[in-house]
C-alpha cells in the first residue's frame, strides 16, 4: 500500500483547485455566450445598446423590452414587476423609441382595440409591426430592397416602396404584403411607370394616389394595389406639390412651401372635384382634419414663422400661442377642434421652411395640444427637459382612436411614438 505524503496531498488539492477553476471558467463563458445570443437577438429586432435609456415615471425602453422578454420566457406575462397571466398596463414608455434603425416610413394600424406602428427599415426595406402595449416586434417582410426611400401603406395588405435602382434612379414598387403563418413573409408585385414624383397612401384604404410628371407638368392617378382601372383625379402646370390621403378617400395637395413663394393648398374628391381651401400664403404648410374642413397651416414672411387655425373651412383665423410649422401638427380624429403640435424651443434666423426642408437646421420640439375653439393650449411632454433628449419632429401621423402618435426624427430617421395620455 503506498505511502500518503504530505507532498501528495497538496499535488492532489492543486489539481482539484485546477479542475474546479476549469469548471468555473467554463460556465462563465457559457453564460457569457448565452448573454450575447440574447442580445444578438434584440438587435434583430431592432433593438441594440444604442437606444436611449428613458429613466423616470415611464420606465426605460431596454427595461422594458428586457422584462415583457423575459416574463414570457417565464410562462406569464409581466405587470410591474411582477409575473401575472394578464397585462394591465402598457410595457413601452410613453415616448418610444421604436428602432435605432433609420426608417422609410411609419404608421398606425388598429389591432382590436390596442394600436400597432407599421414601419420599414431603410436599409433593407423590411417592414415591421410594434405592439405599443406590449412592446412586442414583429419583422412581417424578409424581402431584401435595399436604398429605400419612402414606404406607403395600401390598406393592411399592400404597401408602395420608393427606392433607388441598379441605375441610381428612383423605382415604384406596388407590392403586395404575403404574410405566412410561421415565416416572415414577402412584398411582391409591379413597377409603375417612371416619373413619379409623389404617393399618398393610407392604411384605412385599399387604393391610393400618386402624382406623375408629364411634360406639360404633372398629372394624379388614383389607382388600387392590383393596378385595375386608374383615374386621372388632378393635373397642373406646377410639379412640386405635396400629399396626403385623407379618411373620406379625398387628397390633400400643398405645393411645395418656401418663403420665396405664395403658396396654395387643395382638396381633390374620389369623384375628381377640386376645391381651393389656401391661397396666396407664403411658405405655405397644411394639416387639415381627417374629416372636415377644419385645419392649421403656417405662414412664413421675412424670417417669421406663424401658426394659424381655421374651423370647419370658416372665415375666422385663429392664431396659436406657439410657433411651429404645420408640418409638425396631426388632429385628433375622433375630436373635431383639437389639434397636436410638434413645437421648436427655439427658431433659428434661417429662412423658413426651406433651410429645414433642406437639413441646414433642427429643432427641438415639445408636444403641446392646442384648442382652436377655446384657443389655449398645454404642453404634454418635452423631450429635452423631461429625457434630456432633442427631437426633431417629422412626418407625424396619428392613430385613428387618437391615442397615439408615429413620427421620426429629423436627423436619425428614427421611429418613435408618444402615447398622448400618461
Amino acid at each position: 500500500m503506498p505511502k500518503i505524503t504530505r507532498s501528495t496531498i497538496w499535488i492532489s488539492t492543486v489539481i482539484g483547485v485546477l479542475v474546479i477553476g476549469v469548471l468555473l471558467l467554463g460556465w462563465i463563458l457559457f453564460v457569457r455566450g448565452e448573454q450575447t445570443a440574447l442580445s444578438t437577438a434584440f438587435e434583430g429586432r431592432g433593438f441594440s445598446s444604442g437606444i436611449p435609456f428613458f429613466e423616470g415615471t415611464t420606465g426605460s425602453t431596454n427595461s422594458n423590452i428586457a422584462d415583457s422578454f423575459l416574463g414570457r420566457l417565464l410562462g406569464g406575462e409581466r405587470t410591474g414587476t411582477s409575473t401575472k397571466e394578464t397585462i394591465t398596463e402598457p410595457q413601452t414608455p410613453r415616448l418610444w423609441q421604436i428602432s435605432n434603425v433609420p426608417s422609410a416610413g411609419v404608421d398606425t394600424m388598429m389591432a382590436s382595440t390596442t394600436v400597432v406602428v407599421t414601419y420599414a427599415e431603410r436599409p433593407t426595406g423590411h417592414l415591421f409591426e410594434a405592439n405599443t402595449f406590449t412592446g412586442d416586434i414583429e419583422r412581417i417582410t424578409n424581402t431584401l430592397i435595399p436604398q429605400v426611400q419612402k414606404v406607403s401603406w395600401i390598406g393592411k395588405r399592400g404597401a408602395v416602396v420608393e427606392h433607388t435602382d441598379d441605375r441610381l434612379e428612383t423605382a415604384t414598387l406596388v407590392a403586395h404584403i404575403t404574410r405566412a403563418t410561421s415565416t416572415e413573409g414577402t412584398l411582391e408585385g409591379t413597377y409603375l411607370e417612371p416619373g413619379v414624383i409623389g404617393i399618398a397612401g393610407s392604411p384605412d384604404k385599399e387604393d391610393f394616389f400618386y402624382l406623375l410628371e408629364t411634360v406639360d407638368g404633372s398629372v394624379g392617378i388614383i389607382s388600387t394595389l392590383g393596378g385595375e382601372d386608374p383615374k386621372r383625379l388632378f393635373s397642373s402646370s406646377l410639379v412640386g406639390w405635396q400629399m396626403s390621403r385623407r379618411s373620406d378617400g379625398s387628397v390633400l395637395i400643398v405645393q411645395n412651401a418656401s418663403e420665396a413663394i405664395a403658396g396654395s393648398a387643395f382638396l381633390v374628391s374620389p369623384s375628381g372635384r377640386e376645391k381651393t381651401i389656401l391661397s396666396n400664403v407664403r411658405g405655405l404648410s397644411v394639416a387639415i382634419h381627417p374629416k372636415d374642413e377644419t385645419l392649421v397651416y403656417s405662414e412664413s414672411v421675412r424670417g417669421r414663422v406663424s401658426l394659424f387655425g381655421k374651423i370647419g373651412g370658416g372665415l375666422r383665423r385663429i392664431t396659436a400661442p406657439f410657433t411651429t410649422l404645420a408640418d409638425k401638427c396631426v388632429f385628433a380624429p375622433t375630436q373635431d377642434v383639437i389639434v397636436y403640435c410638434a413645437v421648436p424651443s427655439t427658431i433659428p434666423s434661417a429662412p423658413l421652411p426651406d433651410a429645414w426642408y433642406r437639413g441646414e437646421v433642427h429643432f427641438s420640439d415639445s408636444w403641446w395640444q392646442f384648442n382652436l375653439e377655446t384657443g389655449e393650449a398645454e404642453q404634454l411632454l418635452s423631450p429635452e427637459s423631461d429625457y434630456r433628449i432633442a427631437l426633431d419632429v417629422v412626418s407625424p401621423k396619428i392613430s385613428s382612436d387618437g391615442s397615439y402618435i408615429v413620427f421620426l426624427d429629423s436627423l436619425t430617421q428614427t421611429p418613435w411614438g408618444l402615447r398622448i395620455q400618461k
